[in-house]
C-alpha cells in the first residue's frame, strides 16, 4: 500500500505529430484506411482527405487535446466545428497543470533530463540516461524545431498547411502552454 504513482505527460508540436503520423501510416502498411491513403498519396494529399473524411478527421484535429480533456475514464466531450474538432480546452490544461512531470517530445533531453529531481523529491530514484530517438519515422530529428516545422511546411500546399493549422489550434495552446510551464518551473 505504500507507492505513489507520478502521471508523466508528452506533448509534441501538432504539426509534426501529424506528419510522424503520415510517415509512420506509410512505413507500417496496417492496411487502414490511414495506411493506405499515405501508401498512395504524399503528405499534402494525404492531409487534405484527413481533413475531408468524418472518420478520421481526430487523427488530424487536436488529438493531443481530446486525449488530454478526459475526466475520470469517461470519452472526452467534442464539438465538430468545419473541419475542425474541438474539445474541452480548459479541462486539458487543468489536467496538464496537476502534472509534475512534462516533457515536450521535440525536447526530450532536455525535459526528461528533470525528472530525476523531481521524482527525488517524492522518494523516487529515476537515472536519465540519453539514448538515440527509438522508434522514430523522422529524417530530420535532431534538427531544430523551426526547421522540422519549415520542412514540413513545403511538402504542403499553403491551403492544406492553413486548415491544418486552423484544425490545431487548441493542440498548439496546449503545446505552448507546457513550454511556458516547463520554463516556469525549471527555468
Amino acid at each position: 500500500m505504500d507507492f505513489r504513482i507520478l502521471p508523466v505527460i508528452f506533448v509534441r508540436h501538432p504539426l509534426i505529430r501529424i506528419h510522424s503520423v503520415y510517415q509512420f501510416k506509410r512505413k507500417i502498411q496496417d492496411g487502414s484506411t490511414l495506411s493506405n491513403w499515405a501508401n498512395e498519396w504524399e503528405f499534402d494529399r494525404w492531409a487534405r482527405e484527413c481533413l475531408s473524411d468524418e472518420s478520421e478527421l481526430r487523427q488530424v484535429s487536436n488529438m493531443q487535446t481530446g486525449l488530454l480533456s478526459s475526466v475520470h475514464m469517461k470519452q472526452p466531450e467534442s464539438v465538430k466545428i468545419d473541419r475542425v474538432v474541438e474539445f474541452n480546452l480548459h479541462q486539458a490544461i487543468n489536467n496538464i497543470n496537476s502534472v509534475e512531470l512534462l516533457a515536450r517530445t521535440e525536447y526530450f533531453d532536455d525535459d526528461v533530463s528533470r525528472f530525476p529531481a523531481i521524482c527525488e523529491q517524492h522518494g523516487i530514484e529515476f537515472k536519465f540516461e540519453q539514448i538515440d530517438p527509438q522508434n522514430s519515422t523522422s529524417e530530420d530529428i535532431q534538427s531544430p524545431l523551426p526547421e522540422r516545422i519549415r520542412n514540413i511546411k513545403q511538402k504542403l500546399s499553403k491551403n492544406i498547411y492553413n486548415q491544418l493549422i486552423e484544425a490545431n489550434k487548441q493542440d498548439q495552446h496546449l503545446f505552448d502552454h507546457v513550454s511556458e510551464l516547463i520554463q516556469a518551473r525549471h527555468g
